[in-house]
């Protein structure tokens, strides 16, 4: 199907249809051709695996912008594979958060109030 623009788009009932038999980059480049709405409710109800697969596919602008949809503890989730938990991805294994949140360097201590 196409949209009213000429780009083509396919409804969530279609791609979640066909998704079994897609590969990963099928299934992201099916994303794509969601409408914004669909696309939200579709990534929301994809198991772990699926977003990682969905996010992989995506472009690096596009990534960001679906990874923040995401609570913290189910973008956490899609990074790991949920049999192992290992990271589904070397790009996956540190997050930017944790290196955020970490100290600046390893022997850095706080003083205590007063000192």
């Amino acid at each position: 199907m196409t949209s009213g623009e000429g780009r083509p788009h396919l409804s969530a009932e279609e791609l979640n249809d066909a998704w079994p038999a897609l590969s990963a980059d099928e299934r992201a480049e099916g994303f794509l051709m969601l409408r914004r709405q669909e696309a939200n409710d579709f990534f929301l109800n994809l198991s772990p695996l699926g977003q990682a697969q969905v996010l992989l596919g995506l472009p690096e602008g596009e990534r960001r912008l679906w990874m923040r949809v995401l609570a913290p503890d189910d973008a956490a989730d899609s990074k790991r594979s949920p049999r192992t938990g290992a990271p589904i991805c070397s790009r996956c294994s540190t997050s930017r958060l944790a290196r955020r949140s970490a100290p600046s360097s390893p022997t850095q201590k706080t003083k205590p109030a007063g000192s």
